[in-house]
């Protein structure tokens, strides 16, 4: 599974990583690991966890400290989702 964050504006790639894109279960409150990579222009981040997601369970996805290219920080933004089976 691949977790897919599109910005509304280009942001600096430097400042998108594990420790800004974060993905948690719910249940448990185990933090998932996962590698995170910024496209070229700044406009796509993608977060691959290292271990397939457990089904039928929530997680939150939390974008946090990413700044723009101008270097004014973006909203800390988070979203729940649920696994299929």
């Amino acid at each position: 599974m691949v977790v897919t964050v599109s910005f509304s504006e280009p942001v600096n790639p430097l400042t998108v990583d594990e420790t800004s894109i974060i993905l948690q279960d719910q249940t448990t409150g185990q933090i998932v690991v996962v590698a995170v990579a910024a496209n070229a222009t700044g406009t796509v981040a993608t977060a691959v966890p290292e271990a397939l997601l457990l089904s039928n369970t929530v997680y939150r996805l939390q974008v946090a400290n990413v700044m723009d290219k101008a270097g004014k920080s973006i909203p800390v933004t988070g979203i729940f989702f649920t696994t299929g089976e």
